[in-house]
């Protein structure tokens, strides 16, 4: 007696090249281990996605962008992704000519330039609209324009 997993395995197609049903068999088995694998690959990849549009909301570009380009080494035909990585790119540029331009409006807010200053803050915001320390400027750019607004407003009544 002989154990069941000593005898040599074929297929049925080795057998009888000519079985059409056991080549269709094994045609749609492998197309669908296929599209399986495609599937889980997409889950993977959009895993990825969802995790580095978390990473982008919260500006973190770098980390971001690493997400991406995991989900792309995942699923490299990603229309979607690639999209998110130039976005993140495109952010990342605002993000860094926003906080130029705020450093040029802090330079002349403190030499006392409020409108042009100003024009640097709005700019700033423009770009990247949570920047802070832009907004707080730009209050205070308009706060001491108002102040001397008034103050010539006196002076021309006296």
């Amino acid at each position: 007696h002989r154990d069941l997993h000593s005898f040599p395995t074929r297929r049925s197609s080795d057998l009888d090249p000519a079985n059409r049903s056991a080549k269709e068999y094994l045609e749609n088995s492998t197309m669908r281990i296929r599209e399986q694998e495609e599937e889980r690959r997409m889950i993977k990849a959009q895993r990825f996605a969802d995790e580095g549009l978390s990473l982008l909301e919260k500006d973190d570009f770098n980390g971001a962008r690493g997400k991406f380009q995991e989900a792309l080494s995942v699923h490299p035909e990603s229309l979607e992704v690639k999209k998110y990585l130039s976005i993140v790119e495109e952010k990342r540029r605002n993000f860094d000519e926003s906080y130029k331009d705020y450093e040029r409006g802090f330079e002349l807010y403190l030499r006392g330039d409020y409108e042009n200053a100003k024009f640097f803050f709005d700019k700033a915001i423009g770009l990247y609209p949570r920047n802070e320390k832009a907004v707080e400027y730009l209050h205070k750019s308009e706060d001491e324009l108002r102040r001397k607004e008034e103050a010539r407003k006196k002076a021309v009544r006296v």
